[in-house]
């Protein structure tokens, strides 16, 4: 076998210190896809042409082909990023608010706060009796010759009182993998007395129709679980509930991550902790945009990403 080539290991050599120093560790803030995309088809290219060549050990070229997949996965392609930090929703990207009023408050953030509306439903008192029972008891009393003594009347219920709740919605169309990878910063404010509930929702066909749904409720615990729900036809099914119950609901930014692997298993993340898994491969076509729902609460929403999801680690 000859001897590895200088400008072979240079070049080898320059692009993984490339990589180190462009890709950090968490990937949380990926740089320039494009550059790495390229760098990373150069080095697989001549990684390859080095073992047909035969101008570098075999052991070595697989050992550089293990760190390429490392730094591969940590490439994020990208379908959607908004964090509303040009002040307003409607434009780069553009947002459609269906229900509700947003707005981008102070600190960058899209707003939203829906309250439970009381609402007074007087009950209709009884009458002493209908058309029909009036006319029966006129044809008995020709019969008997009597008439049985009226009902005494029901006095009028007092008006009671129900509270109702209108959501808030907002979409905004984007291409979507079945395999994906949802990062969202929010703030959930508590209100006294009050039991919010908000839902990120992934929309399906030209009709942007649900598809999927996250479902976080406000003062969590095992009756008020984060679930992933199924919708299909109008009809909602529950895939799975949390079984940790974060209590986040302090007017601070939290993360929470929604990833749906290729092979269909899904997890969820508060703030880089799994509170659910479950595994899902119903809807298996490309998504076509997002919803944020408010169903009662109020929240803040800052920076949104949507990437393909990398690949899922072995335990």
């Amino acid at each position: 076998m000859k001897a590895m080539h200088i400008p072979f290991l240079f070049f080898i050599i320059s692009a993984i210190l490339f990589l180190t120093i462009t890709v950090r560790i968490d990937a949380s803030e990926p740089p320039d896809n494009t550059e790495l995309k390229t760098m990373i088809g150069e080095l697989e290219s001549t990684i390859t042409d080095a073992d047909e060549r035969m101008v570098a050990h075999p052991k070595f070229l697989e050992e550089l082909r293990a760190i390429v997949n490392k730094y591969k996965s940590r490439i994020k392609e990208l379908f959607f990023s908004d964090d509303f930090a040009d002040g307003n929703y409607t434009q780069n990207p553009e947002w459609t608010v269906k229900s509700g009023s947003f707005f981008i408050n102070k600190a960058g953030r899209l707003s939203n706060s829906v309250k439970a509306k009381t609402v007074e439903a007087k009950a209709e008192s009884e009458k002493d009796t209908s058309f029909e029972k009036e006319a029966i008891g006129l044809v008995l009393e020709g019969i008997f010759g009597s008439k049985k003594e009226p009902e005494p009347k029901r006095k009028a219920e007092a008006p009671s009182q129900t509270k109702i709740i209108q959501p808030a919605s907002i979409y905004t169309k984007a291409d979507i993998s079945p395999d994906f990878e949802i990062n969202m910063e929010f703030i959930s404010q508590p209100e006294m007395g009050e039991m919010g509930e908000m839902e990120i929702v992934l929309l399906g066909l030209e009709s942007m129709t649900p598809r999927y749904r996250l479902s976080y409720k406000d003062n969590g615990s095992q009756d008020r679980p984060i679930e992933i729900i199924r919708e299909n036809n109008g009809r909602q099914f529950i895939i799975e509930a949390a079984t940790k119950y974060p209590q986040i609901d302090d007017d601070k930014p939290h993360k929470v991550k929604w990833v749906r692997y290729k092979n269909g298993a899904m997890h969820v993340l508060i703030d880089n902790d799994i509170v659910l898994e479950t595994h899902e491969v119903y809807f298996k076509n490309k998504f076509t945009g997002i919803e944020i729902e408010n169903k009662g609460g109020t929240y803040q929403w800052g920076s949104i990403e949507i990437s393909k999801a990398s690949v899922q680690l072995q335990n």
